[in-house]
């Protein structure tokens, strides 16, 4: 695993994206002093956030595009390996929480 990097500001002249892989999440700094967490994505060179959660319709939010002053620094939570070795283990997990069912019995209490 890749630990998440330090802020990267925009100020110093470096591309704040550089660091940023696609579906990685990412914490942005606005100019305005707001702060947005989410799912970076990136098409035709433009940058944009797909945020979720409370509050945001149930599919979620795509914010953007962002321009280079628009954001002040953009803070790496997750990369993109961790979200998938998340996504993995989901989608490949237990079937059923406890012991599988094997007799016909144990199938029909299940349901």
């Amino acid at each position: 695993m890749h630990p998440p990097s330090s802020p990267v500001a925009a100020a110093d002249g470096s591309d704040p994206w550089a660091a940023c892989e696609e579906r990685a999440v990412v914490r942005l700094t606005l100019a305005g002093g707001q702060t947005l967490t989410g799912h970076y994505t990136s098409r035709i060179g433009l940058h944009f956030l797909h945020r979720t959660g409370r509050g945001l319709p149930l599919v979620g939010e795509i914010t953007g595009p962002y321009g280079p002053g628009d954001v002040l620094a953009v803070e790496v939570v997750r990369t993109r390996t961790q979200v998938l070795e998340d996504v993995h283990v989901r989608l490949h997990g237990e079937r059923v929480p406890g012991r599988e069912p094997r007799t016909r019995d144990e199938h029909e209490q299940r349901l």
